[in-house]
């Protein structure tokens, strides 16, 4: 099975040692897995590996939804997401020429939810503002359905769905990166930098090796994986870095 971004950071809460996840939240270790995933990318692009920021766009997002968890699932356009960059929204059936920047805070404006959680109507049309909380997108909800076009940051997309060793493949250079650069932010942990460091590097090293053997291997493959796909406009889902 693919890893996702939360199943990621439980093996960094590990590695951590912080089994209580005390000081190693999800919201601590997203803003370092986030530039651990850039580290990653650049190294992989240099060898046309992996895909960095990607273009997703949700048609007809249904009226009064407050997040975008259920987008988030396995299998769903925004599978995978690391962290958003931008976002926009349009009414259905609108054009390109019609996108409207959706402003993030740090609370959404006009929620408009009930003391239950559960969403009531809301009176705005589209999207004023979105918030990035645990993981979740968080939108402001729109008294119609509406598109939504975001940017982010993608773990890349496994280029072998069928593999096992693929699957496993990035797991470790992701989270030995994100240790390393914790790490490196916190005194008491300074004799495990090189330690992580070691981890990285051999860990990134053999998933090198791993994707040269596949593409000399199987080379019609790769073509496919990095084609856009509709309204996902990227392949392979959300894909934590190829796992």
């Amino acid at each position: 099975m693919p890893t996702d971004v939360s199943t990621i950071i439980l093996r960094i809460q590990n590695e951590l040692q912080d089994f209580g996840k005390k000081w190693a939240t999800f919201d601590y270790i997203v803003n370092f897995l986030s530039t651990a995933n850039e580290d990653v990318c650049t190294r992989l692009e240099s060898q046309d590996l992996a895909f960095q920021i990607n273009v997703i766009v949700l048609p007809a997002v249904p009226a009064d939804t407050t997040d975008l968890s259920s987008y988030q699932i396995q299998g769903s356009p925004l599978y995978g997401l690391v962290i958003p960059r931008s976002m926009e929204w349009r009414f259905v059936g609108q054009n390109d020429e019609q996108w409207q920047i959706v402003t993030k805070v740090d609370k959404v404006i006009d929620t408009n939810t009930a003391a239950s959680g559960q969403p009531v109507a809301s009176n705005e049309p589209g999207i004023d503002s979105y918030e990035w909380r645990g993981g979740i997108i968080y939108i402001s909800p729109s008294n119609q359905p509406v598109d939504i076009r975001l940017r982010g940051e993608f773990l890349p997309p496994l280029l072998n769905n069928d593999s096992d060793v693929q699957i496993v493949g990035l797991t470790n250079p992701l989270v030995y990166r994100t240790c390393w650069k914790i790490a490196n932010t916190r005194s008491q942990m300074s004799n495990m930098v090189a330690v992580f460091d070691a981890q990285y590097k051999e860990a990134i090293d053999n998933y090198e090796v791993m994707q040269v053997k596949e593409r000399q291997n199987t080379p019609q493959r790769f073509g496919g994986r990095r084609t856009a796909m509709g309204s996902g406009e990227f392949a392979g889902g959300m894909m934590p870095p190829t796992m």
